[in-house]
Order: structure tokens, then C-alpha cells, then sequence
């Protein structure tokens, strides 16, 4: 077991070790540290290893153990952003906060959209098997369009949190992150749908797209009854690493997206718990 435990553990050093001295580099030449990190990511990666035949510090297998941590960790930024979606502070911005949103996400989704259709047609000319080059495009088109919407919450709570950022325009920010994300993937399942399984029924699609609103509702629901009843620090980070693991172990279970479950369970207690700011 200890040999099997060595790569590892030795992953993790690297990915430790390797975040720490990328994030100083990063703050030394006054950008943020999630910039260093993120370089810190690429240049240890395996991609970069077999570009410039170096040897691998993080083979693809660890990073298939290290999923799990992956996973919980954007679903705890999920959910915090979800709590930004409290029904009196969006109730202050009201029509503003769509119209950003909206403008913002059709901006992005038209461009790469019109970029990736032209570039296919007029260039690259891929054609998928059974498709000809102008539904090819499209497909292309329509997939990274929606794609692009997604905004990284990991990054950009990051560099709010590093600079202590507070206030209505970081509020909105944070908001619009949300916005982007709940759009693009249910609209990915609605492209998926339509390109990559025209044979499933309409109740598949609606399990998809509905199934994690409903389990993270349902959670959130039943975190907000049970955090009444705590009154320690430490039980509350306890009931809320719990809440969220139980959360992705049932999407995954289920076969849908647990991010968007992790949001929807953010919102939910963000309405519904009294205790939601100790939380």
C-alpha cells in the first residue's frame, strides 16, 4: 500500500509546492496569485511534460485520484456563488442584473459563435462523420459558443478574495458568474440533446436539466433545517463538507452535472437558513 501511496503523495507535494512558489513568483511581479497558480498547473502538468519531453511530474492517472478534491472544491465555490442569488439582493438590482447578464452572455456566445462557423467554413474545413461541412460548422459553433459563456468561478473568487475585494460591483460580478455558468450548462444539455443523442426522449433531457435543480434544492433544504440545530463552528463545516459531498456523490450516481446541483443548493440555503451568513 505504501508504494502504491508514493506517487501520490509525491502528486500532491508537487501540486503543493509548486502552487506556493507560483503564487509568490506571481505576487512579486504584482499580478494575482491565481495567475501563478494557474502557470504553476500548466507547467507541471503532463501536456507540457511529453511538449517538451521532460519528465512527468503529475502522470494522467493521479490526476484521476485527484478528481475527487477537484470536484469538491469547485462545488464549494458553486454553492457560495449560488448564495449570492438572495431574493432581496437581486431584488435591489431587479431588470439591471438580466440585462447585464443577457447582454453579456449573448455577446460572448455570438462571437465565438460567428468566429468558429466562419473559421470551419472558410479554413479548417472538419467534417464530422454523418454530418456535412455546413452542419459540422454549426454543431462546432453552437458547442463552443455556449461553452464560452461559462465563466472559471474558481479564478475569479480567487482574486476577489486576495484583494479583499467588496462591495455592489462585486457583488454583480460574482452574480453574473452564476448567470453564466446556470445558462451554459443547461444549454449544453439542450445542444448535446439535439446533436449528440437525437434519439433520447424529451423526459431524459428534463431529468438532466431538471435533476440537479431538484437535488440541490432538496439538500439545501434539509441543510437549512438541520443547521438550526447546530451551534458550533466546527459543526457547521462539518454539516456544510458533508452537505456538498452527498451532493456530488448523488449527481454522479444520477449521471448529472453536480456544479449546477451545488448552485442550486447555494441558493437554497441562502433563502431558506436564518444561519446562512454563519455558514
Amino acid at each position: 500500500m505504501g508504494d502504491s501511496l508514493l506517487p501520490l503523495l509525491t502528486a500532491i507535494s508537487f501540486v503543493f509546492l509548486g502552487a506556493l512558489v507560483g503564487g509568490r513568483l506571481a505576487s512579486v511581479c504584482h499580478i494575482p496569485r491565481v495567475t501563478g497558480y494557474l502557470l504553476t498547473g500548466l507547467l507541471i502538468g503532463p501536456s507540457f511534460a511529453h511538449l517538451t519531453n521532460l519528465p512527468v511530474l503529475l502522470p494522467p492517472e493521479i490526476l484521476l485520484e485527484l478528481r475527487p478534491l477537484s470536484e469538491m472544491a469547485l462545488a464549494l465555490i458553486l454553492m457560495h456563488i449560488g448564495g449570492l442569488f438572495e431574493i432581496r439582493h437581486l431584488d435591489r438590482w431587479r431588470h439591471r442584473i438580466l440585462l447585464f447578464s443577457a447582454s453579456e452572455i449573448l455577446l460572448t456566445f455570438f462571437l465565438v459563435f460567428g468566429a468558429v462557423l466562419t473559421v470551419n467554413l472558410a479554413f479548417l474545413q472538419k467534417v464530422v462523420p454523418g454530418l456535412t461541412l455546413w452542419q459540422t460548422s454549426l454543431a462546432f459553433a453552437f458547442f463552443l459558443g455556449i461553452i464560452a459563456v461559462a465563466t472559471a468561478p474558481a479564478a475569479t473568487l480567487m482574486v476577489i478574495r486576495e484583494y479583499e475585494a467588496e462591495g455592489p460591483v462585486t457583488s454583480v460580478v460574482l452574480t453574473l458568474v452564476g448567470f453564466n455558468n446556470l445558462v451554459s450548462v443547461l444549454g449544453f444539455a439542450v445542444l448535446a440533446h439535439i446533436f449528440i443523442f437525437p434519439g433520447e426522449t424529451f423526459a431524459v433531457l428534463v431529468m438532466r436539466m431538471g435533476g440537479p435543480i431538484l437535488v440541490g434544492a432538496f439538500l439545501g433544504f434539509a441543510m437549512s433545517v438541520w443547521a438550526q440545530r447546530l451551534e458550533l463552528p466546527s459543526e457547521n463545516k462539518i454539516l456544510m463538507l458533508g452537505g456538498v459531498a452527498i451532493n456530488v456523490a448523488i449527481c454522479r450516481a444520477l449521471q448529472i452535472d453536480p456544479l449546477l446541483a451545488s448552485m442550486v443548493l447555494g441558493m437554497t440555503l441562502a433563502n431558506s437558513c436564518p444561519r446562512w451568513p454563519r455558514l
